[in-house]
């Protein structure tokens, strides 16, 4: 296997097996991963906020627009929509919030989850939620997702070090 592609928050990639891409840092951000098994092919975005807000000085820092603009590219590569399924990982409320405010985790969330039923993408696993931040790794040969923890602030979370599979 080659080294991983590293993913920036608000980046993304588009490769094809024998890479593997990675994003470390995943707090309230939401990390998509659309994968192809026909193809061996897989897409990673690292989005920080659920909509544009009429700011498109980086499409791929929100949910509405990277993962439109993801799509497209790889409709332009010549993988069918319906090949194609997602995970999800993050969304973590990161900081406090008032009670009847929904946490940006949620929103990116709600927002990706959303988008991704609009499109026709079914969502076949995620780690959504928590206070933790995540780190992961995406293997373009099977399109598995492994996840790795790391506590910000105290939780009732069990963090066993040892990475989850999605």
């Amino acid at each position: 296997m080659t080294a991983p592609i590293n993913v920036p928050t608000a980046g993304y990639a588009i490769s094809k097996f024998p890479d593997s891409l990675t994003t470390l840092g995943i707090g309230s951000c939401i990390v998509i991963c659309l994968y192809s098994q026909e193809h061996q092919t897989g897409a990673l975005i690292h989005c920080m906020l659920p909509r544009t807000e009429n700011d498109n000085s980086n499409p791929y820092r929100c949910v509405d627009t990277g993962l439109n603009q993801i799509v497209v590219e790889l409709l332009h590569r010549g993988i069918k929509i319906t090949s194609l399924t997602a995970k999800l990982v993050g969304g973590s409320q990161m900081f406090p919030t008032i009670e009847s405010e929904q946490s940006i985790g949620e929103l990116n969330i709600a927002e990706a989850t959303h988008s991704l039923h609009a499109m026709g993408i079914p969502v076949v696993a995620s780690d959504l939620g928590g206070n933790s931040g995540r780190s992961l790794v995406f293997d373009l040969n099977n399109g598995s997702v492994s996840i790795s923890r790391s506590a910000i602030w105290p939780t009732n979370e069990v963090d066993t070090n040892k990475p989850k599979v999605l």
